[in-house]
Parts: structure tokens; C-alpha cells; sequence
């Protein structure tokens, strides 16, 4: 758990009463990334349970989310995983990407076998050197450029996250929150 890893002492991490645990901590922004990759979500079952006893949030869960283009998507976390990374991927008609956070594993491409029997692998380069995105914010609120994350996607990835939490709670399929235009 963050309280003994990243952020030793940091006791809001594991506090209900301070936030929600693993889903709004690392869920928000992989919500965020799954919306932004395969659009809105429309409903969302999920398992949602706390393994580290000694903390009062849930620190691992599993949900299986569709989404309004009839695509589906799995999304799990954990914080009591003693080795492992952060890992996305999209499978495709035409094949699959993959791609490691924080270094750990690159942005593979995997295609379906050809003549040789085996699946060709690539490692696209980004087409875009993309500012960082602190370099943003100072820009937006200095006026030099409007917010390319504006305030609409983090409550969307919120209600998405509280999807999840909810579906968690009752294990029931809940439907995702939707906001006025």
C-alpha cells in the first residue's frame, strides 16, 4: 500500500474518511486513459476489496466495463502486488498494443502471424513530442494556452470511478453517471 511504499507515512492514502483507496487514487487516472483510448463508459461491474486488513479502503479491485461503442474493456489494480507494473492494453481486429508506465516495458506492437508462424513485434516511436504535462498547466493558467485536460474529464473519470466503488458495494452492473453538454 502507498502508505508503506511511495509515500511512506502518508496515513490519507488508507483513510476512508480522506479519500477512496485504489480506485480514485490509481483508478481516476487509468479511467481517464481507458476513456480517452475507447470513449464513454455506459455500465460497469466490478469486484472491489480491501487485502491489507490493517487500512479501511479498498486496495484491490477488478472491473469489467462496457462501453458505449459496445467494446469491453477490463481494468484491475492493486496496491498489495509485490512485483509488478502498470500495463495497458488494446487488442484490435489487426492486432494488439501493449505498453509499460514509468519505463518498465515500451509501446509494442503485435501483429497477427504471418508466413512464419509467429507474431511480428514492433516498437512504434511516438509521432509527437508531447509537452510535459506540468509545462501545460503553467501555460494554461498563465493564458498562454487553454487546458488540454479541461475540468469535464477529470469529473467524468470521477463518476466513473464512483461506478466502480458503487458496482463494488452492491455487485450489481451500475451504470456510469452522464453530465449535460
Amino acid at each position: 500500500s502507498p502508505d508503506k511504499g511511495w509515500s511512506p507515512g502518508a496515513k490519507w492514502f488508507v483513510s476512508k474518511a480522506a479519500q477512496g483507496g485504489l480506485v480514485l487514487d490509481l483508478g481516476v487516472h487509468m479511467a481517464d486513459l481507458l476513456r480517452w483510448i475507447a470513449g464513454d463508459v455506459a455500465e460497469i461491474a466490478a469486484y472491489v476489496d480491501t487485502r491489507a486488513k490493517r487500512i479501511d479502503v479498498p486496495d484491490n479491485f477488478s472491473a469489467l466495463l462496457r462501453f458505449e461503442s459496445g467494446a469491453t474493456g477490463v481494468l484491475e489494480l492493486s496496491w498489495t502486488i509485490p512485483c509488478g507494473g502498470m500495463l495497458i492494453e488494446v487488442y484490435g481486429t489487426k492486432g494488439t498494443l501493449r505498453h509499460g508506465f514509468a519505463g518498465d516495458r515500451p509501446l509494442e506492437l503485435i501483429q497477427p502471424a504471418g508466413n512464419e508462424g509467429r507474431p511480428r513485434v514492433s516498437y512504434p516511436k511516438p509521432r509527437s513530442k508531447a509537452k510535459n504535462s506540468q509545462q501545460c498547466f503553467l501555460e494554461a493558467i498563465r493564458g498562454k494556452m487553454a487546458s488540454p485536460t479541461p475540468g469535464e474529464l477529470g469529473r467524468d473519470a470521477v463518476a466513473l470511478c464512483e461506478a466502480i466503488a458503487k458496482s463494488g458495494e452492491t455487485g450489481r452492473f451500475v451504470k456510469v453517471r452522464r453530465f449535460p453538454a
